[in-house]
């Protein structure tokens, strides 16, 4: 196994972002497949990295930049954060045409894939690996389809393959969208109410600075191995939320309530660390 040639997708994407320049400081060779670089020159890493540009739809891939037996962090997904369309299940046979062409010419060795909790379904406390999956989302169903159709890869080729369930994270360049860019919005804005649900739910949340400690220490282990990828203490969302307003010295207030529980997960769930 090559440690020291890692290929990234999704290097656009928020984990990417705070992913890279972790594994650079630890002195990997990184190259990156990705569709345009418009959104990562800015970042002082951009020039010590190399790239293809690589469209998933096209799969026009230079396989000569890549060099025999590199690990892959394969993080790209598209379709989120829409978790119940049904375009994700368009994802798997792409993906899956992709991986195999890399596994079978011989240029990965080491494969990382991140999945989700989803794949848990409705399964209520803590979750662990050893558990059956019963996803509930068209994002989970597709990822459940994509392990299974990279374990069947592995009847015919010899490589290392380390799924991910990524658990709830926070941290700098998480999307818009997500509920605590908008707090963070909200507070710079010095809005006076903050609008969520009412907050009780219990989550698994980790900073990404951990999850990223995390995923790096997958790329050294020389065995296949599903990974919950989280800090294994539930906490509310409610709390999680006053923790970062106090964080943050603001005095914006919570409006409890405004918006519903989500229908696609357990009211309370937590990952069983194994990493």
């Amino acid at each position: 196994m090559n440690k020291q040639n890692i290929v990234i997708t999704g290097a656009t994407g928020f984990i990417a972002k705070n992913l890279i320049p972790r594994l650079l400081n630890k002195k990997y060779k990184i190259l990156i497949l990705v569709r345009s670089t418009d959104k990562i020159k800015k970042f002082k890493w951009f020039s010590k990295i190399t790239f293809i540009k690589f469209d998933f739809n096209n799969q026009n891939l230079n396989l000569a930049k890549i060099k025999n037996n590199s690990t892959l962090l394969h993080l790209a997904w598209e379709g989120l954060p829409n978790y119940n369309s049904k375009s994700h299940l368009k994802n798997v046979s792409k993906q899956i045409k992709f991986l195999k062409k890399l596994i079978e010419k011989k240029k990965i060795k080491n494969l990382i894939v991140t999945g989700t909790c989803q794949e848990y379904g409705l399964l209520e406390g803590m979750q662990n690996t050893s558990q059956d999956v019963f996803p509930t989302t068209y994002y989970a169903k597709a990822k459940v389809r994509l392990y299974k159709k990279i374990i069947n890869l592995k009847k015919k080729n010899i490589f290392y393959f380390k799924w991910l369930r990524l658990y709830y994270t926070w941290g700098k360049y998480q999307q818009e969208d997500t509920l605590f860019s908008q707090l963070n919005s909200a507070i710079k804005n010095n809005e006076k109410y903050f609008k969520m649900s009412k907050g009780d739910q219990l989550r698994d949340y980790i900073p990404i600075s951990t999850m990223i400690r995390k995923i790096i220490k997958t790329v050294n282990i020389p065995e296949d191995g599903v990974y919950n990828i989280c800090s294994e203490k539930p906490i509310s969302i409610k709390a999680l939320v006053k923790k970062i307003i106090t964080m943050k010295k603001s005095k914006i207030r919570l409006k409890l309530g405004y918006y519903p529980y989500p229908s696609y997960e357990p009211k309370n769930f937590w990952g069983k660390s194994n990493i």
